[in-house]
Formats: structure tokens, sequence, C-alpha cells
């Protein structure tokens, strides 16, 4: 009887140690300080083509060059997703003109982006992308469908471009984060 008024105590810790492990479904998952805040650390790949407008686009007169990109990649708080990027820049004057796309998450939710890079006009020439450039910038959300519908947010773009002459594909990190207009 003494041995085990003595190795009660011991069981009952060691059961209360053991309850306090993180496992199954049910563990507890701390909420982010910012509720509604959703940082983003995105790496994704996009092939892309360029093609050139004759007759102008929007503000930019003249000639324009468009660069297409899509394509798809992962973040710890988005999820898997599918980017459509369109960059325009006037063939005359070497100015950039209108850049931005979407994200598409898995459940089919879109968020809309706005793109600043950083390339100077010089840089705006007809072999714009070059193989291996570094192309830097700022992003900016634009609202969104679905649980994105009324989100902000903004953020820095880091990219390289890497072309073999058949196959142009540009590998992106973008950092930053999005502000919900609701909380789910």
């Amino acid at each position: 009887m003494k041995t085990l008024f003595k190795t009660l105590p011991l069981i009952a810790c060691i059961l209360m140690l053991t309850s306090c492990v993180e496992e199954g479904p049910f563990r507890y998952k701390p909420k982010p300080l910012n509720p509604g805040v959703i940082p983003v650390d995105a790496y994704f790949n996009t092939t892309f083509s360029k093609n050139i407008m004759p007759d102008g686009f929007m503000d930019l007169k003249g000639s324009v060059y468009q660069l297409v990109q899509n394509g798809s990649g992962t973040d710890s708080e988005l999820g898997l997703f599918q980017i459509r990027l369109a960059c325009c820049w006037s063939a005359t004057s070497c100015t950039s003109g209108r850049s931005g796309g979407s994200l598409t998450d898995a459940e089919g939710n879109t968020l809309f982006i706005k793109c600043n890079e950083t390339s100077s006009a010089g840089n705006l020439t007809a072999n714009y992308p070059t193989d291996q450039a570094n192309i830097c910038g700022k992003f900016e959300i634009a609202g969104g469908t679905g649980k994105f519908e009324g989100a902000t947010g903004e953020g820095t773009i880091s990219c390289q471009v890497l072309s073999d002459g058949d196959v142009a594909v540009m590998s992106h990190h973008w950092t930053g984060y999005v502000k919900l207009a609701k909380t789910y």
C-alpha cells in the first residue's frame, strides 16, 4: 500500500506532462497577432511570352510590348495558387505602363494585384527581360473575390529570369501581407 501512495503522484505527474504534447487533430493553434492580416511569403514560377501591340495600350502610345506570365506556386498561409501577370512598356519611349494580374487560391478566391517594377527606362527595350535578369519591385493588393473581397496589402517582388531560347521562366519570391476586409 505504501508503494501505491508513493507511485500514484508520480503517475499523475507523468499523465499531466504527456497531456501537454501537441498531437492529433485537436491541438491548440495560436491565433495570429493581427486577425485578418495574412503574411505573404510566396514562391512561384511562371512561364512567359512576349508580344507587341502596334496601336498602343491604355495611356501608352505607339507600339507597346506586353509580357504575359502564367504559373503556380505556394505560400504557407495562402496555400497552393495559380497566378497570371501582365506587364506593358512603350517600345518607343521605353517607359513602363500598367502591370498587374491576379492570384487564385485552391478554393477559387482571387486577389487582384498591381505591380510596380523598378526597371529603368534603359532596360525596357525589345529584348527585355534578358536571361539572368533580376527584377525587383513592389506589389499592391487591389481587392479580390470570395474571401479576398475588399482585401488590401502590399509587399516586395524579387524575380530571376531564366531563358534558354526555348523556355522562358521567371522564378519569383514575394513577401508582404494581405489584409482581409472580413475575417472568416
